[in-house]
């Protein structure tokens, strides 16, 4: 008996200081000891389900099925993550993504396919909390595509209303734009 517990100590008390030279996993479910949720890597069969205001959806309703890490804040609701995926236009993409909770709030992406790449920087407002499925607005976009470069701020409900560019011939341009996006002013002169 004292030979098995002296076993058991020494097992348990070596199980801290594991080491391997290299894992191979599908999913690691990284938790408090409380058992909350915190971070999980994970391949695009693993991914698990959406975590919004404590409850739970199918990750069916993800607009993409990444393979990657997600990041969950101290209530173990999605706050984020890294991923690489497939897109539903047959690109490919890489994305970093910080939320506010129900929404995104800024993203890093790049997207390649055979017609070409982009790659952008996005900050959006939080949604509007009585639109449960609802993203926010997008407020500013910097990306570049196609050659193009461009800075877009946009007004409160996401219209776009100055946009700054260079395009592939490096031609500087400014553009002011209304509520329905028509050009209302711009630099150079057309």
């Amino acid at each position: 008996m004292t030979i098995g517990v002296v076993v058991l100590g020494i097992a348990v008390a070596s199980a801290g200081d594991t080491r391997f030279a290299e894992i191979t996993v599908e999913r690691i479910n990284v938790v408090e000891a409380s058992g909350t949720i915190r971070m999980v890597i994970t391949n695009r069969e693993r991914l698990p389900n959406i975590i919004i205001d404590g409850k739970q959806a199918a990750r069916e309703n993800r607009s993409v099925q990444p393979a990657g890490i997600l990041l969950y804040d101290e209530k173990g609701n999605e706050a984020g993550g890294l991923a690489t995926t497939a897109l539903p236009d047959g690109a490919s993409g890489s994305m970093l993504v910080l939320d506010y909770g129900r929404s995104e709030a800024i993203g890093i992406v790049q997207r390649h396919a055979p017609d070409g790449y982009q790659a952008a920087l996005v900050v959006n407002d939080p949604a509007d909390p009585t639109d449960r499925d609802g993203a926010g607005p997008r407020r500013i976009a910097l990306s570049t595509a196609a050659r193009v470069s461009s800075i877009e701020l946009s007004d409160t409900r996401g219209r776009p209303r100055i946009r700054l560019s260079v395009d592939a011939n490096d031609r500087p341009s400014i553009a002011v734009l209304d509520e329905t996006g028509a050009v209302v002013g711009q630099l150079p002169d057309p």
